[in-house]
């Protein structure tokens, strides 16, 4: 029995990026639940300014993404689990986060817990604490982040934190990857080390937008078949002086707290060719 459910947006009509999804994780033997996306481009466009907040600047796409994570939140308070990992349909699970699903995780420590995330938001860098983390096993650690970074493709969420989003979902007034504009404090989580997930070849183009990246534009193509190419990168990107120096600005300008031992969030979002 899985301790944590698991809930995969994708839109009805993406019928090969359901159906690739749904042959990754029945190899993994992952249990799941499709949860069907909103497609904002077929929200009449007075419907949608019914959704959004007043002033907010939102693409049809972006409101749809973000009523997909709702209806996956809405699932979640349904079911008797204390937390869910949420997937979009592109992203793919290293088969060594499965037992983590099975057996759980302290809940209580975490609002959102990304198993893989971008290293920048709004305000830049992304952080993370050294000094604050939770062992999950399996040689997966997970530290306290400095705030959300971009990119909600695998995270797990708890039933506490998913009640109150609901609360304030609506209207909506940014993309749901975005925090700044929620009236509470939010703790995050991410893996760093080992990495907890990936993006598929899937993710270059888009469903719901005009994004069309070409596979002979990607560097290093072959060598994004291996998660050691990653692991390898960012070990190497952690030695670079400047990411460091820009977290030094940060905590000089009181954008970070004083007194924790911050280390830039490693690159997130990488393309795995299967």
């Amino acid at each position: 029995m899985q301790h944590i459910e698991v809930y995969v947006l994708s839109l009805a009509k993406a019928g090969p990026r359901r159906a690739s999804i749904r042959a990754h994780l029945d190899r993994l033997g992952v249990e799941y639940k499709i949860v069907d996306a909103v497609d904002g481009a077929a929200i009449p466009p007075d419907e949608q300014a019914k959704l959004i907040a007043p002033g907010a600047n939102l693409q049809p796409s972006e409101i749809g993404c973000y009523l997909s994570h709702a209806a996956a939140w809405e699932f979640l308070l349904e079911s008797p689990r204390e937390a869910a990992l949420i997937l979009e349909d592109d992203a793919r699970l290293a088969p060594s986060t499965v037992p983590i699903l099975r057996r759980g995780v302290d809940y209580r420590a975490f609002d959102y817990l990304f198993l893989d995330v971008d290293n920048r938001n709004h305000d830049g860098l992304v952080a993370y604490d050294r000094d604050n983390r939770i062992d999950l096993g399996d040689h997966y650690t997970a530290y306290a982040l400095s705030g959300g970074g971009e990119g909600a493709h695998a995270y797990i969420i708890t039933k506490t934190e998913a009640r109150r989003r609901l609360k304030v979902a609506l209207p909506i007034r940014r993309p749901v990857d975005v925090y700044d504009t929620l009236p509470y404090d939010i703790r995050f989580f991410a893996l760093v080390g080992k990495r907890g997930a990936f993006l598929s070849a899937d993710s270059l183009v888009s469903t719901i937008t005009a994004r069309n990246h070409a596979l002979h534009n990607i560097r290093f193509k072959n060598l994004r078949r291996w998660k050691s190419f990653y692991a390898v990168r960012e070990f190497l990107a952690a030695w670079r002086p400047g990411p460091r120096r820009q977290i030094a600005e940060m905590v000089k300008n009181e954008k970070l707290p004083s007194g924790r031992r911050w280390l830039p969030l490693p690159g997130g979002r990488p393309v795995l060719f299967e």
